[in-house]
């Protein structure tokens, strides 16, 4: 079974199951190295499939650093035939 956190406001402060919610997080944009953003990608969109291995590559080193919020840039979603669900 799935576990569900209760999530509030608090004194201005984000909690978590009554606790304060410390947001460590990162933003990001997995570009390859060298590459600009609308470079040898389709929309401009580097969050599909296609670049899995950026994805596969960054998001482990994220959980170890213990992010826990992330900032997404260039998500394009003018491609008709995108994954990414609205």
């Amino acid at each position: 079974t799935a576990q569900t956190s209760n999530w509030g406001v608090t004194n201005r402060q984000i909690t978590k199951d009554g606790q304060v919610f410390l947001t460590k997080g990162v933003n990001y944009a997995p570009i390859p190295a060298g590459a600009t953003p609308n470079e040898g990608t389709q929309w401009g969109d580097l969050f599909h499939s296609g670049w899995s291995h950026l994805h596969d590559r960054d998001l482990p080193l994220m959980r170890e650093a213990g992010v826990n919020s992330i900032r997404i840039y260039q998500l394009q979603l003018n491609d008709p035939n995108t994954k990414v669900p609205l």
